[in-house]
């Protein structure tokens, strides 16, 4: 293997690497996984589109070689590389447009959330109009932090039917987060 191609792979994996334990967290760390879960579900045009310009651009870079075989490589392998590496493009367009909306975040939105407590559970969830239902754990510690910021009561020792307010911020994308 040569030392460019060592250069070339090294590099990729201090990206996949850096993106993956550093990255990525800091990034979902405001947003609860519903919205993230939403939010990711619409984007896939732009990660076709982003796909299509690439594929394009390389296939244009590489028609200037005259063989035939040179021809048929250019456009099987731009297309396979860029088919399986849509996962990771999409990941880390995603990524990206939520860091974007956490930077562009100007405007409030509240919601009001009853805490449902069982005998049988002892994590509270928080339901809001039936629909949205928080009861990953994690997510309520992150609304708990914020109340325990803001010198609120802690959201584990709510009793049943009590409300909740839970403050977010919306962003350039209209993805709501925990400020």
């Amino acid at each position: 293997m040569s030392k460019s191609r060592i250069k070339y792979y090294l590099i990729c994996f201090t990206i996949m690497g850096i993106y993956s334990v550093i990255i990525k967290p800091f990034i979902e760390k405001p947003y609860l996984d519903n919205d993230i879960r939403s939010f990711e579900n619409g984007t896939w045009i732009y990660t076709i589109t982003l796909c299509v310009v690439l594929y394009l651009m390389a296939v244009i870079f590489f028609l200037k070689t005259k063989e035939i075989t040179d021809r048929l490589y250019v456009f099987l392998a731009p297309f396979a590389f860029f088919f399986f590496s849509s996962f990771f493009i999409k990941g880390m367009l995603d990524k990206g447009m939520l860091l974007f909306n956490t930077t562009t975040g100007n405007q409030y939105v509240t919601e009001s959330y009853s805490v449902v407590k069982t005998k049988e559970i002892e994590c509270p969830y928080l339901l809001h109009n039936i629909e949205t239902l928080i009861g990953n754990e994690e997510e309520l510690e992150k609304i708990d932090a914020i109340r325990k910021r803001k010198k609120q009561k802690s959201l584990f020792l709510l009793q049943n039917q009590d409300t909740v307010n839970v403050i977010y911020k919306t962003g350039f994308f209209n993805v709501k987060y925990l400020e």
